[in-house]
C-alpha cells in the first residue's frame, strides 16, 4: 500500500477493493461474485497482494461445501468461463472456514497477511 502525505494529509490507499491489474481496474468483490457461484464453494474471499513482476496478485481462498473438494483445475476452468482472464485468481487456498472479526465479517487484513508471507517464502 503506498503513503503519500500532503498538505499534512497522509493518504494511505483505497478504501474500497479495487486494484488495477495490466491497465484494467478490478473490483475483487466481483471475483468473489463468481466463485460463489461454483456449486462446491459455500465461502470466498479475494485479496490483492503486490508483487514486483506483476503488479499485483490475486490470492482465492474458499471453502467447500462438499468433500472432496474442488480441484484446482476445477477452479481455474469455472474462472476461465465465469471471469475475463485479466482477472482470474493467481491461487486458490482452501480453508475449513474463513477468518472473521468481531463484527463477524471476512477479516481481509489477515488473509492478505497471510498471502503476503506465503508470497515471500515462495521467493
Amino acid at each position: 500500500m503506498r503513503q503519500e502525505a500532503t498538505d499534512g494529509f497522509i493518504y494511505v490507499g483505497r478504501r474500497d477493493r479495487m486494484v488495477k491489474r495490466r491497465g484494467y481496474r478490478i473490483e475483487l468483490g466481483d471475483i468473489e461474485s463468481a466463485l460463489y457461484r461454483h456449486q462446491q464453494i459455500s465461502e470466498a474471499a479475494v485479496v490483492a497482494i503486490p508483487d514486483a513482476d506483476a503488479g499485483v496478485k490475486i490470492h482465492a481462498y474458499v471453502t467447500s461445501l462438499y468433500d472432496p473438494r474442488p480441484s484446482i483445475v476445477d477452479l481455474k476452468v469455472f474462472c476461465s468461463k465465469a471471469l475475463p482472464a485479466y482477472m482470474s485468481p493467481d491461487a486458490f487456498f482452501f480453508r475449513d472456514s474463513l477468518p472473521r472479526t468481531s463484527t463477524d465479517k471476512v477479516d481481509y487484513q489477515k488473509l492478505q497477511k497471510e498471502s503476503a508471507e506465503s508470497q515471500s517464502q515462495t521467493k
